[in-house]
């Protein structure tokens, strides 16, 4: 919380959260103002509950839903690097970035999502996912099933996303709401 020059790189995490429990376990969280951050070449599975998941769309009221645990996640954070991690059997959102502090000069706003492999996102959320963010680009990832959406962008502007592989999405491969100054190129969505 509140750090800076962070580097998290080439850790393994595994199974961290309670069996048939509503205890969410998360991998690696960072919040801010953190500035200057760097996450790269980490190995995260099995992170949250493991009890079994409502089928894919049952949205009836009343349905259960588990609690939603996070591989990767930045909340705050300034001039942030997500790069060549390993994150799957999540239940919930493999990589999130969300709500950066506002922009200083000698601090860029911005965000790299690249060359990361997520595999199994567990329930209804999004294997990538970045809210509220001025300037990011997602480059070469590989999302191989999702039980919802992809990548998710939301509120954001001037974002690339390109060269990407999605395979398997119960949902979007890429979904995109309330941004601006996209661009989109060169991505590979397979069901």
């Amino acid at each position: 919380v509140g750090s800076e020059n962070v580097q998290i790189c080439r850790n393994v995490l595994k199974n961290i959260g309670y069996e048939n429990e509503e205890t969410s376990g998360d991998g690696i969280i960072v919040t801010g103002p953190s500035t200057h951050v760097l996450i790269e070449g980490n190995f995260i599975g099995g992170i949250g509950p493991t009890y079994d998941v409502p089928p894919p769309g049952l949205d009836v009221p009343g349905a259960y839903i588990p609690i939603v645990s996070i591989g990767i996640g930045t909340w705050g954070v300034s001039d942030c690097t997500v790069r060549g991690n390993f994150v799957f059997d999540v239940h919930g959102v493999n990589i999130i970035a969300q709500d950066p502090p506002p922009t200083l000069a000698e601090v860029p706003t911005q965000l790299t999502v690249e060359g990361n492999f997520v595999r199994n996102q567990l329930i209804r959320e999004a294997g990538i996912m970045i809210n509220d963010y001025p300037d990011a680009k997602i480059n070469r990832n590989l999302v191989d099933y999702s039980n919802n959406i992809g990548i998710s962008v939301s509120d954001c502007e001037n974002v690339e996303i390109g060269d990407n592989i999605v395979l398997n999405c119960v949902g979007s491969g890429i979904d995109i709401i309330d941004s601006r100054r996209m661009k989109v190129h060169h991505n590979t969505l397979i069901r």
